[in-house]
């Protein structure tokens, strides 16, 4: 894919001139987030997609704080990142993102990653669930904000599609390898289930019981359901043809005794 600058992202931005639907945050990669490579470690990079979400939905009004209020939660659902490469040991990185659309059941929110010197690390979409805290039950985004029009959205889009949705028989894990990760008190967010990044660092781990520690091109994962404390999550992961974009491509996925899925990912690595 062709990745923008900055200053193509900022031209984007003062041509429309609501710069206030953009937040941007600089982030330094520290050597105790990085792996061998001295690249940060996969799951970090999603915390800080996290992190900059968390500050873009407060300026937008819709908090945690508030949605404790009303007595709901963000659930995220899907992420589809691409990489033009990882940052690097005490690197700064510079995160972009803002609201890029809404429907019946999700927000969609963007991210561009830059490094210091204005070019691209990457880019990704992901959608986001509003349920009830007490039910669980997915709630219309119009839950949140009360009736009133949603000033906050734009309709730039930091990749051409919406976050992949990885399908229930997207890969076939007969004979796949297994790794059991028994879920502990470090895993659990403020939701009490397992924190999404927690999952990319079971993508990663499962991917490496493949053989595969080159640099990630680009992931796509589908929240399916939650994990909470005391479960032990087996993570499946098998190989699947490779394709234009990268040489080794991984199916991932975690499996309950019941056949339900967790969580549903595709991975992609450059050698």
């Amino acid at each position: 894919m062709h990745f923008l600058n900055e200053t193509e992202l900022q031209n984007i931005i003062a041509h429309d001139g609501r710069q206030d639907i953009f937040v941007f945050n600089d982030y330094y990669i520290r050597s105790s987030e990085c792996d061998m490579y001295d690249l940060v470690h996969t799951d970090v990079l999603f915390s800080l997609l996290q992190e900059a979400a968390d500050i873009g939905a407060e300026k937008a009004g819709i908090s945690y704080k508030i949605m404790d209020r009303l007595q709901c939660a963000w659930v995220l659902s899907r992420v589809s990142l691409r990489l033009q490469r990882s940052p690097g040991v005490k690197e700064r990185v510079r995160i972009y993102t803002w609201q890029s659309g809404m429907d019946r059941v999700n927000f969609f929110r963007d991210f561009y990653l830059f490094d210091a010197d204005g070019e691209a690390l990457g880019a990704a979409r992901s959608s986001w669930n509003v349920v009830s805290i007490n039910e669980h039950k997915l709630l219309a985004p119009s839950a949140i904000l009360e009736g009133r029009e949603n000033p906050f959205l734009h309709d730039f889009h930091a990749l051409a599609a919406d976050p992949v949705r990885v399908r229930a028989n997207f890969a076939d894990f007969t004979a796949a390898p297994s790794l059991f990760r028994l879920i502990g008190f470090s895993d659990i967010d403020r939701n009490s289930h397992v924190n999404n990044t927690r999952y990319i660092a079971m993508c990663r781990d499962a991917a490496d019981n493949l053989g595969l520690n080159v640099p990630l091109v680009s992931i796509d994962i589908n929240y399916i359901a939650e994990l909470v404390k005391g479960q032990q999550a087996e993570i499946l992961s098998v190989l699947l043809p490779s394709d234009e974009v990268a040489t080794s491509k991984v199916a991932i996925c975690s499996r309950s005794d019941s056949g339900h899925d967790y969580f549903r990912a595709l991975l992609r690595f450059a050698d």
